[in-house]
């Protein structure tokens, strides 16, 4: 990512190409949400009021709440992180709203240190790009302090990398990496239980990584860094009268979405509608039927990055774990995209009501280097001149596909 460069006798890091073009990505990006954030765009809702609110009682010594105020299921890490500020500078939507705005920042940077570690580093640089654009749906997403999404997303990042880190020799205290990694695990499924089907694939591959030295300090580390991250839910549920602990209120809702609609219905919700409103190649309004195409190409490309996946796994296998935990954490993020997606599908509120729904995908930006992967391969051995004339042909289509 950078290099030691000698000026007047002391050392500092020099960017190299790619890192460069991702600094100043992510900075446009980033200006960009700080004006919209000063301006208080998008505009504000209820559950951002609450969470204003709670902000405030926290900054007071009020209250300590655990969950949103009339919920039982959605924690309250960003009223905590945004109540400092409230205490200084007073309630307002921008105070409120800054917290968010670093979290997305430490999402990107996480999103292009694991790109570049398990793809390439100028795929890392158009992870960051895209991720720098913002339709009004996906800002809705990152800017408003409505819970859970914002910080669990860099939470699994950190997950993954802690895991490709302690792979590949360069994490120094692993027992303090494993005890990290699970709290982080932890404080994820207290803020919002749709980082689930991801937070099981970042714990599988932490664990694989691991599983040599999980009866040992790391193993203990990490369950007791899961313990402590989950504190306050398992505090909660254990105090709930019975029925009203998270799970049981999770359940509730899910069984109450109504009668299931035909399975054709909510893959045509979930994945042509779904898709594109969650990854931002749709307005607000819904998609055009021209728009749909990466809802449709979508599973396709998640099935070619497992492929991919595996064909470089199995190079890998008589090498040291750390050629072999690349391929893993490919899969890893393919397979939560898949569950969530499939998650997503059993609903039925994926055909009923796609554009008020589509928010629940926003995870999938987590998977939008291995979605991208496949392509990217693809238009750069068309580009190498390395494949022949259907091979050229597959990779100018990837390399439109990108652009």
């Amino acid at each position: 990512m950078s290099t030691a460069v000698r000026d007047r006798g002391r050392w500092r890091p020099a960017l190299d190409r790619p890192a460069l073009a991702a600094l100043l990505l992510g900075l446009a990006g980033f200006g960009y949400r700080l004006v919209l954030t000063l301006l208080t765009v998008p505009v504000s809702n209820s559950d951002e009021a609450t969470f204003g609110l709670a902000a405030l009682h926290i900054a007071a010594g009020r209250e300590h709440p655990v969950f949103l105020y009339g919920q039982r299921y959605m924690g309250m890490a960003e009223a905590y992180l945004a109540a400092p500020l409230v205490a200084v500078a007073g309630p307002s939507w921008p105070v409120l709203r800054l917290p968010v705005l670093a979290l997305w920042a430490l999402f990107v940077f996480l999103a292009y240190r694991l790109t570049r570690r398990i793809c390439a580093p100028w795929c890392a640089v158009l992870v960051v790009g895209l991720l720098a654009l913002g339709p009004e749906r996906v800002l809705r997403d990152q800017l408003q302090a409505v819970g859970g999404r914002p910080e669990v997303k860099p939470a699994v990042l950190a997950i993954l990398l802690v895991a490709v880190g302690l792979a590949d020799g360069r994490v120094r205290s692993r027992p303090l990496a494993a005890g990290a990694a699970g709290l982080l695990a932890g404080f994820a499924v207290w803020s919002d239980w749709l980082i689930v089907p991801y937070l099981t694939a970042a714990v599988l591959l932490l664990a694989w990584v691991l599983r040599r030295e999980l009866f040992g300090r790391c193993g203990a580390a990490l369950a007791a860094g899961v313990a402590l991250g989950a504190a306050p839910l398992v505090v909660d549920s254990l105090r709930a009268p019975p029925g009203q602990d998270s799970l049981s209120v999770v359940r509730r809702i899910s069984g109450e979405a109504g009668a299931s609609p035909p399975l054709g219905e909510r893959l045509h919700g979930g994945l042509l509608e779904g898709v594109p409103l969650a990854t931002g190649l749709c307005p607000a309004g819904g998609c055009a039927r021209w728009q749909q195409w990466f809802g449709l190409c979508y599973p396709l490309l998640l099935a070619a990055a497992a492929v991919l996946a595996l064909v470089a796994y199995r190079r890998a296998a008589a090498g040291p774990a750390g050629d072999r935990v690349g391929p893993a954490a490919q899969l890893a993020l393919v397979a939560g995209a898949g569950l969530t997606l499939a998650a997503y599908v059993r609903s039925p509120l994926a055909a009923t009501d796609p554009l008020n729904n589509a928010r629940y995908l926003s995870v999938l930006q987590l998977s939008l280097p291995v979605a991208l992967w496949p392509l990217w391969v693809a238009a750069r051995h068309a580009w190498r001149g390395t494949t022949g004339a259907a091979g050229r042909l597959a990779g100018a289509s990837a390399t439109a596909a990108l652009a």
